[in-house]
């Protein structure tokens, strides 16, 4: 770090970072190839929001230094970008030699704390585990420290090894959790020992409500299923089964825990999954009609094998047309259609005999009856097209936004007698022809 400038002490810049306690009247110049107010936000806790660096503006000439005349102030220096401190605490950024104000004066007042400021663990070089021994989770969270310590599982010996997973070992949790120190768990998740991987889940498990914890958060949810990837035996398997079940609907309802479920459908035999087959049939409609909850439940009935595949379509199918109206439960119907189940089509077919006139007008539920027109056999097929004919309004369904989509879909896929009949029906409407909705329609016949 190099000293530009001072008012009016000089001081041994490399005890600048060791203990920084600036006096409230003298100037003081910081400089630093790394962006230093970050470092501060770090020591502190803050937001790179609390000091927006898009506040400072390049110096562009030599008169920028005579700016700095004010009692009281001292300056930041970061890699071209100066910017002076004040003594009514505002931050200013030099802009050809001017000074303009207004950025927040949060970092102002915590450089002119009396309290001392210690080189953070990023600025520092290590030369030994020595050095950190006892600070081991703190440096997990910084960025540059995970990276160090993840180095060690690589190349370190077996002894380092050990040691930063003695130190970490009682502060898992808050560490899966963590920005940096996911990383470093995910790390030691993937090379720790049996027994060192069973006191983990051992000391997770423990409070269940802190695994579930983990599983809800976006850092923690990546280390939680890496630690579902390597689990090995039951013991531990049970352990983790026992912590997240009851928490079941939550978790398939969330943006990051429904992840860590869908990891145990990957990764957990057809018996240890059994609790999720079991909790997505009871909860079959809530899970079906949610964002997170539809894609849950796919990949159940795509794991799942057996009496418990057949459990999980006969809830989906029972309430079919529910389903098949719903912005996402439509997809969970389609999903089984693609299948091809026979009992399931069945199943489907009473559920949407003489619906599907009203459930071609409809956005979601609309795709659903295409689907069923190219999935369903001849009789099938029939039972659709014979339903929109015979319907007083087969105009309005011509006209119909979504409605015009399903006919064209059964103009495709239908054959003989049962296409020639609807041809017809269409053909007798030709003065539905400029109608914008129908023109798709009307080119499918010419054909």
């Amino acid at each position: 770090m190099d000293l530009l400038a001072s008012h009016r002490n000089s001081f041994d810049s490399n005890d600048l970072w060791d203990v920084v306690t600036p006096p409230i009247s003298p100037q003081t110049v910081l400089t630093d190839s790394q962006p230093g107010i970050s470092h501060l936000h770090q020591q502190k806790g803050l937001s790179p929001n609390d000091c927006d660096l898009h506040y400072l503006t390049p110096m562009r000439n030599s008169q920028g230094m005579n700016r700095f005349s004010c009692e009281d102030s001292f300056i930041i220096h970061q890699k071209e970008l100066p910017c002076e401190v004040g003594n009514n605490g505002n931050l200013t950024q030099m802009v050809g030699g001017l000074s303009s104000r207004g950025a927040p004066p949060l970092t102002a007042r915590i450089l002119q704390s009396p309290r001392p400021y210690h080189k953070p663990y990023m600025m520092q070089k290590f030369e030994s585990l020595a050095d950190i021994q006892g600070s081991i989770p703190l440096v997990a969270k910084d960025q540059h420290g995970c990276r160090y310590l993840q180095r060690i599982f690589d190349e370190g010996t077996e002894e380092e090894k050990e040691m930063i997973f003695n130190e970490i070992l009682y502060h898992v949790p808050e560490l899966m959790v963590n920005p940096f120190g996911n990383y470093l768990m995910q790390k030691i998740l993937g090379v720790c020992t049996e027994k060192q991987r069973l006191e983990v889940v051992f000391f997770l498990t423990k409070n269940p409500t802190d695994l579930v914890k983990i599983a809800l958060n976006m850092h923690g949810t990546r280390a939680l299923q890496k630690l579902i990837e390597v689990l090995k035996n039951e013991e531990e398997t049970s352990l983790v089964i026992s912590a997240i079940k009851s928490s079941f609907l939550n978790l398939v309802t969330d943006p990051n825990g429904n992840h860590v479920v869908q990891r145990c459908l990957r990764h957990f035999s057809d018996e240890q999954s059994k609790f999720i087959f079991e909790a997505a049939a009871s909860h079959c409609v809530d899970i079906a009609t949610h964002r997170h909850g539809c894609c849950v439940l796919q990949q159940c009935i795509a794991h799942s094998t057996g009496k418990h595949q057949e459990k999980l379509l006969t809830e989906v199918c029972r309430n079919g047309f529910t389903l098949a109206q719903d912005a996402y439960g439509n997809y969970a119907v389609q999903y089984i259609l693609d299948t091809k189940n026979r009992s399931a089509m069945e199943t489907l077919k009473s559920e949407f005999k003489g619906n599907y006139a009203q459930l071609s007008t409809q956005k979601f539920s609309s795709n659903v009856v295409e689907k069923c027109l190219r999935a369903f056999d001849e009789t099938g097929k029939k039972t659709i097209v014979s339903e929109l004919l015979s319907a007083s309004c087969f105009d309005h369904l011509m006209q119909d936004p979504y409605a015009n989509y399903v006919i064209q879909s059964a103009l495709l896929v239908c054959k003989g007698q049962l296409r020639t009949s609807l041809v017809d029906a269409i053909r007798s409407r030709s003065v539905l022809r400029s109608n914008p909705y129908c023109k798709g329609i009307f080119n499918l016949v010419k054909k």
